[in-house]
């Protein structure tokens, strides 16, 4: 997910909350939990990525730069954010 507040990634039942640090979007700690996340399951390759309606639309993109960056090129994304 992209929130107003950071990312936030869900494998399954568990819940990784990666805050936002000075105000922006943590890049480098979402980059890094995708990449433990490729480690564990190597042969995934997609993901689903759900903005929130009132997150700007760069960070969205820089939502799916992580997620190819980290292993995962085939993207779905869901508008209107996760519950």
């Amino acid at each position: 997910d992209v929130k107003s507040t950071g990312f936030r990634v869900f494998i399954g039942k568990d819940t990784k909350n990666i805050p936002k640090v000075g105000g922006d979007y943590d890049s480098r700690g979402l980059l890094a939990e995708l990449k433990k996340i490729k480690g564990d399951y190597n042969d995934k390759t997609d993901a689903v990525i759900t903005v929130d309606d009132e997150v700007n639309y760069e960070f969205l993109i820089l939502g799916m730069d992580m997620l190819i960056q980290g292993g995962f090129p085939s993207i779905s994304v869901s508008t209107g954010g996760s519950v």
